[in-house]
């Protein structure tokens, strides 16, 4: 039986292509200076030599050749052509050198209206109101009034607001020849104000109000590489984006789309601030939600983590952030990389941080079904083991995509800034990791045309031909290749599956990423915790339980197959979200909780309160026993990693060793014995 929703309205398929991409390891080639021919012949005979999967054309700091001019993407069609001669496939990448969207900082620099805004929110000081008046910073005034946080009632005073200059500037003596050259002077001090701001006569305020104003300004701050970051909410900015940077590539190298070009790779879109303003935000916000968002922008800043109404604000802000992300900029470059017949690969960020991610994009999960590919990064030399637990959620929640949707595979980008030189012991550690974990299109970072002054600390080391490392990354891709086989097109053995708790995060108050989070901590134990007891485990999301299909007690989604579904830690549930819960247990899919009931279920329009709960809860490891596992142990093995893949009669069972002690573990029928950062694998055919 199926639980069915409305489809979504998007109408492009981005799962079916026919693109294989090559088995072993693709490069990011960094392209970092005046790219003269003997250097980019070394470095295609070595990618060629070499058997790489792609290259990927990046643009970084330290590049001579002026990005998005004519020269430009002559250079790239020059690499190009020398690529198709010795076979080396290759993909675009569509900025210089990361976030995506800016074309180099040129959107902003020739459409200053364009910069990214952040929402400010100022409160009057009543110790110090200066001469009646409450005076804040200028910029797009959204909106000004009394709140009150005991009752959320609100005055709306924003027709009050006016203008005010403070700063007095004397001019003693002050020459009148300024506007009377050449006549005599005459003496008179003279005085005016300056620094214009915004400001309300203070009214009188009673118990609990407050006099808040909040205004939009261009996100201030250093941001690396330009001085302002364009608006990804703004559809404008991607206009301009796909006209000067992916329309220019199909003039000069389209010819070559779906047949040597095979991929264009974005790297890192994301909503660039918490609180981010766009034009038509309001016009939208009420058309969606059916209410004027302007009384309730305070809710946005409000630190009260238990009040009703300022928490469904929150959820329906970060829910139209996310949508209007996807229809303002994901959706249309996917679309035309799709008519382009180009894979839209790389990664949207955060993906790791459940904290952040909310703030950044809202719920990546979703998100990742508009990339040919689901894709992470992981910039620094480490893996998901005890140690680094959240690295865990990125590539689980992009493998639990591949698997739920059918995507060719899962990409990472991995090993930049891992430090000046490479490591070969690291190398192999986050190679085989992320593999074993689902990744089939592993990344490198980088390797570069120059490691020249500054070059050598821009995202350290270099992996590429130049580099005495080599043969080693030869030998590595060509070991990776043969294990990719036994993953690529594969099902994972995964029985459990945990709800994506993402909206309790979003419904919180911002807080910091280094802030303390219950929440996330909990999530990152349960899902470690699974991992340590070798159990095959994906998220799921809420929005794709309406969709799946049950059968025999299992929850089925795409290649993806679940017997036990775990209810973690968190704060709300969609009403169809228990709804389905009810019909999944009244099917007999073992849906279990180690987590005390939400305190909210949203229903739509407003949240209630939840009287019961969901399923009995359990202590986490009481359930764990009660979970299929892929070894045969009674205790959990930390940091021992075991995933199992079936491909038609045969099941691929990979192992690695992320302790720092041997252990023998059996698995199936087999014993394996694996020494620190070992890795193993075999196969049984049924």
């Amino acid at each position: 039986m199926s639980i069915t929703s409305a489809p979504m309205t998007d109408s492009i398929d981005r799962r079916m292509t026919t693109w294989q991409p090559r088995h072993g390891i693709s490069y990011l080639w960094v392209l970092n200076d005046d790219c003269p021919d003997h250097v980019i012949d070394q470095m295609v005979d070595g990618f060629a030599k070499h058997g790489v999967s792609s290259v990927c054309l990046h643009p970084r700091s330290g590049l001579l050749i002026p990005y998005g001019s004519d020269d430009w993407f002559d250079t790239i069609k020059r690499i190009i052509e020398k690529c198709d001669a010795k076979d080396v496939d290759v993909w675009l990448y569509d900025e210089d050198p990361f976030p995506s969207g800016a074309v180099g900082g040129r959107i902003t620099a020739e459409y200053p209206q364009l910069a990214a805004h952040q929402m400010i929110s100022h409160t009057a000081d009543t110790s110090n109101i200066h001469e009646g008046a409450f005076c804040f910073p200028t910029g797009k005034l959204l909106w000004c009034g009394i709140v009150n946080e005991q009752t959320d009632h609100t005055r709306d005073l924003t027709s009050n607001v006016g203008m005010i200059r403070r700063k007095w500037t004397i001019l003693d003596p002050w020459d009148s020849r300024h506007y009377y050259p050449n006549l005599p002077l005459y003496e008179c001090p003279r005085a005016f104000t300056t620094h214009e701001q915004f400001a309300i006569r203070m009214p009188v305020l009673g118990e609990h109000e407050k006099l808040i104003a909040i205004i939009a300004r261009p996100i201030a701050g250093d941001h690396e590489h330009w001085e302002k970051l364009p608006d990804s909410l703004n559809p404008r900015v991607t206009q301009l984006f796909l006209e000067m940077t992916h329309e220019r590539y199909a003039a000069n190298v389209g010819e070559e789309f779906g047949k040597r070009v095979t991929a264009m790779f974005t790297d890192e879109p994301k909503i660039y601030d918490p609180i981010a303003w766009t034009p038509g935000l309001f016009e939208s916000f009420e058309q969606t939600f059916g209410y004027d968002l302007r009384p309730r922008l305070w809710h946005l800043f409000d630190d009260n983590a238990h009040n009703a109404q300022r928490s469904l604000t929150r959820l329906h802000y970060r829910d139209w952030c996310q949508q209007r992300f996807a229809d303002a900029w994901l959706k249309p470059v996917s679309d035309w990389c799709q008519r382009h017949n180009l894979s839209l690969v790389g990664h949207m960020s955060p993906e790791d941080d459940p904290v952040q991610q909310v703030q950044c994009l809202g719920n990546l999960l979703p998100l990742q079904k508009y990339l040919t590919t689901p894709g992470l990064d992981l910039i620094i030399p480490a893996v998901g083991d005890s140690d680094h637990g959240m690295l865990n959620i990125s590539v689980v929640g992009a493998t639990s995509i591949q698997q739920q949707t059918g995507a060719v595979g899962v990409l990472s980008e991995m090993l930049a800034c891992s430090g000046r030189q490479p490591d070969e012991q690291t190398i192999k550690r986050v190679l085989y990791w992320h593999t074993l974990m689902g990744v089939s299109i592993p990344v490198v970072h980088g390797a570069f045309n120059s490691m020249q002054a500054q070059r050598a600390i821009d995202a350290p080391p270099d992996y590429g031909p130049q580099h005495a490392v080599w043969e080693f990354m030869l030998r590595q891709g060509n070991e990776i290749a043969r294990i990719q086989k036994q993953i690529m097109h594969a099902r994972q053995i995964a029985p459990v599956a945990i709800l994506w708790p993402i909206r309790s995060f979003a419904m919180m108050p911002n807080s910091p990423m280094h802030d303390v989070s219950p929440l996330r901590d909990r999530l990152i134990e349960i899902l470690n915790t699974c991992l340590d007891y070798q159990v095959g485990v994906h998220f799921i999301d809420e929005s794709d339980l309406p969709d799946v299909h049950l059968q025999d007690g299992q929850i089925q989604l795409g290649h993806a197959s679940y017997s036990h579904l775990i209810i973690p830690d968190a704060l709300i549930w969609k009403r169809q979200t228990v709804d389905c819960l009810t019909h999944f247990m009244a099917q007999n899919v073992q849906v279990l909780t180690v987590a005390d009931a939400p305190q909210w279920i949203d229903e739509g329009d407003h949240l209630a309160m939840n009287t019961q709960a969901i399923a009995e809860k359990q202590p986490l490891e009481q359930m764990l026993n009660t979970l299929p596992r892929l070894v045969h142990e009674n205790e959990p093995l930390v940091d021992i990693r075991c995933t199992a893949w079936q491909q038609g009669k045969q099941t691929h069972y990979l192992l690695m060793n992320l302790s720092k002690q041997s252990r023998e573990i059996q698995v199936a029928n087999r014993k394996v014995t694996l020494c620190p950062d070992e890795f193993a694998s075999f196969t049984l055919q049924a």
